[in-house]
């Protein structure tokens, strides 16, 4: 790591875009996409947004931002929750979105997966929240934190070879996460089959005095101080000890000591 250099964000990356550039290229009518911070995931990677509004709707509002462009959200605690993703498949490759974004566009000396990736890891949120300013409840993370950061600038051909790996991993990460779910769900399912077996038998319940099936050794008395506290336990009484009858399937429960 000694022969890396290691460079500012705002060297590799213009920031917060100006909106009049939009009129150059679209008019008032023109779809663009719509991305609320709603749609905003939690480590997201890409972000796709799934409305579109006219230009004029949207241009005065709501931040501006194009196709590839980075979008990390600066209010708590959605920066705290990593809410962040590279923009694609936008509308006319513009879109437009919550007013609580911070727009990142890479020049071609970093890859925006990598960046990405970079603002993925834990310690930059907890930096982050050291530097947030305003009230309580709405503090918000200011752009020269971000931009300031320090990245590896790694050739481009590693940038993306490293990208791939990390797609990998997190692929498989993925994989296994959705397999445990999936594995889960299936148990719960059993559990559920076999409750519902087991209370809905077809079978005949049996019913029998209790003198029938055991042999009266010694009698038994509580005390009034004592309590017998048991969901399970039916407490049997002398007088019902051969008259009444007993549900073969809930097994009443005996006390030695107390006999």
């Amino acid at each position: 790591m000694s022969n890396i250099q290691f460079v500012k964000i705002k060297e590799l990356c213009s920031y917060n875009n100006v909106k009049k550039e939009v009129q150059s290229l679209l008019n008032d009518d023109d779809q663009v996409s719509f991305l609320p911070m709603a749609d905003l995931e939690e480590f997201g990677y890409y972000s796709l947004p799934k409305q579109d509004r006219a230009l004029f709707e949207v241009y005065k509002s709501y931040t501006y931002f194009k196709e590839n462009d980075l979008l990390i959200a600066k209010i708590t605690p959605c920066f705290e929750n990593g809410k962040m993703g590279i923009a694609k498949n936008l509308t006319n490759m513009v879109g437009f979105g919550s007013s609580e974004y911070h727009v990142l566009t890479p020049n071609k000396k970093i890859s925006v997966e990598y960046l990405y990736y970079f603002f993925c890891q834990g310690f930059i949120r907890e930096r982050g929240i050291k530097h947030m300013t305003g009230a309580v409840g709405h503090k918000r993370i200011p752009i020269d934190f971000l931009v300031n950061q320090k990245i590896p600038l790694l050739t481009y051909e590693k940038q993306i070879l490293l990208v791939s790996k990390l797609d990998q991993a997190f692929e498989a990460i993925d994989q296994a996460i959705a397999n445990t779910e999936k594995n889960i769900e299936n148990v719960e399912d059993l559990e559920k089959s076999y409750l519902n077996s087991m209370f809905n038998s077809t079978e005949t319940v049996t019913n029998c005095k209790l003198g029938e099936i055991i042999e009266f050794v010694n009698g038994f008395a509580f005390k009034s101080s004592e309590k017998v506290e048991s969901s399970d336990t039916q407490l049997i009484r002398m007088t019902n000890l051969y008259m009444n009858e007993f549900n073969l399937n809930r097994n009443p429960v005996f006390y030695p000591n107390h006999f």
